[in-house]
This record gives structure tokens, C-alpha cells and sequence, in this order.
């Protein structure tokens, strides 16, 4: 189901253990997606990825109203929601941030 962001534009796992979110845009809206907290964590131990210290760490998916960047977004028009830090929570967020913005499956043309 993954189809505004799809698997070959969303950057993978590895790139939120760098500490770094995802941003983008779709029909006046603004989203990022993010490890909170954002921490340099891919050259700790594999089973502290998901741990910031003693509470766990989470993706967090945003969604707010153009033309507002993060840092300076509407706090009225913001949506968010926490996913666990994982595979799984990568695809569940996108998923989320799919149905919240309203996208489309691509149409199948039968081109290659």
C-alpha cells in the first residue's frame, strides 16, 4: 500500500539510524518522517537503535499545511502520529501518511 511515498522514493530504515528525517510535499500539505529523538544511532549496538538511553525511541510522522517548513508549521494544522522504530513501523507510518494525505494507487498502464 505504499503509493506517495513509495518503496523506490522512501529512503530506507538505515537512513533514520543517521539521526536524519524525511520531508516532502503533496497537495499543499508538508510531511517529514523521523526518528524522535533524531540521534546518530547506526554505529551503536543494533539492539539500542530503538532505545534513547532508558525510554524508547519511535518513527514519528508529521503532517501540516504548505508553505510553512517544519520548524516554523501551524501548530493548529498539525497531525502526527508515533510508530514504533522498526521495519515495520517505517511501512506502517508510510501508510499512514498515504491514507492522512489522501493518495492514490498508481494506475497501472501495463508500460515497462
Amino acid at each position: 500500500m505504499k503509493y506517495l511515498v513509495g518503496d523506490s522514493d522512501i529512503y530506507g530504515f538505515s537512513h533514520y539510524l543517521y539521526g536524519e528525517a524525511y520531508l516532502g510535499s503533496f497537495r499543499g500539505k508538508r510531511f517529514r518522517l523521523g526518528r524522535e529523538p533524531l540521534k546518530n544511532v547506526f554505529y551503536g549496538p543494533k539492539d539500542q537503535w530503538a532505545k534513547d538511553g532508558e525510554n524508547e525511541a519511535y518513527l514519528l510522522a508529521s503532517i501540516w499545511d504548505e508553505p510553512w517548513c517544519y520548524e516554523k508549521k501551524d501548530p493548529a494544522t498539525l497531525k502526527e502520529m508515533k510508530f514504533e522504530f522498526s521495519e515495520e513501523g517505517l511501512s506502517l507510518a508510510v501508510n499512514w501518511l498515504n491514507e492522512e494525505l489522501g493518495a492514490k494507487p498508481p494506475v497501472n498502464t501495463g508500460e515497462k
